[in-house]
C-alpha cells in the first residue's frame, strides 16, 4: 500500500469543490490517499468495498457523505439512523 499522510489527505480533501461533494450526499465515496480525487462512489459501504476489491484498490480512504440536513455524531454508522450531534462527515482508512 502507498504511504498515507493524514495532513496531506485532509488539506487536499478540504479543497475539493463543495458543489461536487453536495452531489454525493447520502453516498459512500473512496478517496485517493492524497485526497485529491474521488476514485469510486457507491450506495453503501458494502457495494463500494466490493467494487474497490474487484478493481484491486486497497489504497483508498472511505467516507460517507452525510446529507446537509442530517446532524451526526462523529463515527456514527450511517446505516444506524442514530444521527444527533453536528458533524457532517466521517472517514475511515481501510486497507
Amino acid at each position: 500500500m502507498d504511504d498515507f499522510y493524514a495532513d496531506v489527505y485532509m488539506l487536499n480533501k478540504n479543497n475539493y469543490p463543495s458543489e461536487e461533494l453536495a452531489k454525493l450526499q447520502g453516498k459512500v465515496v473512496a478517496w485517493s490517499l492524497d485526497g485529491k480525487q474521488i476514485v469510486g462512489v457507491g450506495e453503501d459501504h458494502g457495494e463500494l468495498f466490493a467494487r474497490m476489491r474487484r478493481l484491486g484498490r486497497s489504497d483508498v480512504v472511505y467516507q460517507y457523505i452525510w446529507p446537509e440536513d442530517v446532524e451526526v455524531q462523529p463515527g456514527t454508522d450511517p446505516s444506524s439512523n442514530s444521527a444527533t450531534v453536528p458533524s457532517r462527515q466521517f472517514a475511515e482508512v481501510f486497507t
